[in-house]
């Protein structure tokens, strides 16, 4: 049975990237790949991987003042400068920060590596974590999976990101999240657009059916994510409290974290503001509940890559409200139909924040949207099972297993154990 070492530099389960990876560990089991993993967390966090044996995971600690080889004294390095934890950005660490980076994350590969001696690396983000898993086993094919997030810190992050092109030149295969996105990470890598495959991502369809739950919706408006601006979030408030002239019993429930001043400002404006509810992060099986509760989900976000969350409120029956950025328009609009209502973006401040006068036009446009969605939800229009169908974990995991098997029958293992 071949083996795929799974690398991720952040917090499994909490941001797309990380939920991906534990979708996709448990699926491709059921396709004939075992799995292993290294993860990055802080030092008092939880350590397991859903999907992988206990004994299968390496971590490396973040917080951690024990001086081993895996340990690094500061916060997680997050691949979105706001994170749903406490956390550092890209930018923000100097070259003797990086380094020791680079050295626990190659040294936790090799670790990982010798334990369980993989056929093949899966990279989750186009990263510095990719170039370390590259540095650490040249010998083992390295398939790349993009998020979207990745492309972000290019812009923010250069110095590190010429580091990150100079040793992914040579990857074996990139998998992204839709077309536009893949175009984006040939240009950014440059490597030949033939190496990439749109894969998608996903929901679990048994976990969100929305059969007898219509009864519960009523005029409540999700938003999942990070409390952010570039996911929208004050854009989002303004456009609750426009719509409440003519709509006084929406609600909007905000599900997330955040941390950092610009997450606590959003929170505060929350409390304050009438009709807004602050959830938190929630457990998997609460955010199912709030989700079949709703009748519309809305994501202002002004990047993205293929919003796992929409899928989701799709699944669960909400109607959804979204900016029309690429990963939007170019995979869900089609599928999605009449349960897409599709916004236009605003001008940005480096895809951050909305750019000067851009933020109340922008409003204005999501309050209509998110008046149309609610319509459409008290007329009991929802997507059905067939349009959501490519999106399953299943299908999302069927093509990354297809993906892995041509890379290895063209390295010519075939799934046995490398020397």
């Amino acid at each position: 049975m071949p083996h795929v070492l799974h690398v991720l530099c952040q917090r499994p389960g909490l941001t797309g990237s990380g939920v991906t990876l534990e979708r996709l560990t448990g699926a491709t089991r059921a396709l004939g790949f075992e799995a292993s993993a290294v993860i990055g967390v802080p030092v008092d966090g939880e350590t397991r991987v859903r999907g992988v044996d206990d004994d299968a995971v390496t971590c490396v600690r973040f917080a951690s003042n024990a001086g081993g080889a895996l340990d690094l004294p500061h916060d997680v390095v997050g691949m979105s400068d706001v994170m749903p934890y406490r956390s550092r950005t890209w930018a923000s660490l100097d070259a003797g920060e990086l380094d020791a980076w680079w050295n626990a994350f190659v040294a936790a590969i090799r670790g990982a590596a010798e334990r369980r001696r993989p056929d093949l690396v899966h990279a989750h983000h186009a990263w510095l974590v990719a170039a370390a898993a590259r540095d650490a086993l040249p010998g083992v094919p390295l398939v790349v999976h993009g998020h979207g997030s990745d492309l972000r810190q290019f812009d923010l992050a250069p110095k590190v990101g010429q580091k990150v092109r100079a040793h992914l030149a040579g990857l074996d295969r990139l998998v992204t999240l839709h077309t536009e996105q893949a175009e984006r990470y040939a240009e950014r890598l440059a490597i030949d657009a033939a190496r990439t495959c749109v894969v998608g991502s996903g929901f679990e369809p048994e976990r969100f059916d929305p059969t007898g739950r219509e009864r519960l919706r009523e005029q409540r408006i999700v938003f999942v994510g990070k409390l952010s601006h570039a996911k929208g979030v004050d854009a989002l408030l303004l456009a609750h409290a426009i719509l409440r002239r003519t709509r006084p019993r929406a609600r909007l429930v905000l599900v997330g974290g955040g941390s950092g001043p610009q997450s606590d400002a959003l929170r505060a404006q929350a409390r304050a503001q009438p009709g807004v509810d602050l959830a938190g992060r929630l457990d998997d099986d609460t955010l199912v509940r709030v989700l079949h509760s709703s009748a519309v989900m809305a994501l202002p976000s002004l990047w993205e890559g293929l919003p796992l969350v929409l899928l989701e409120g799709a699944a669960a029956g909400a109607q959804l409200a979204a900016t029309g950025l690429p990963g939007v328009v170019g995979a869900l609009a089609g599928p999605l139909g009449n349960a897409l209502e599709v916004v236009a973006p605003p001008r940005t401040v480096d895809g951050e924040s909305c750019a000067p006068g851009e933020l109340e036009p922008f409003a204005e446009r999501l309050a209509a949207a998110l008046d149309r969605a609610l319509a459409k939800a008290q007329r009991g229009e929802r997507a059905g099972p067939r349009a959501l169908a490519p999106f399953t974990w299943d299908a999302v995991a069927g093509r990354v297993a297809d993906v892995w098997r041509e890379v290895l029958a063209s390295a010519g293992t075939g799934g046995a154990a490398r020397s």
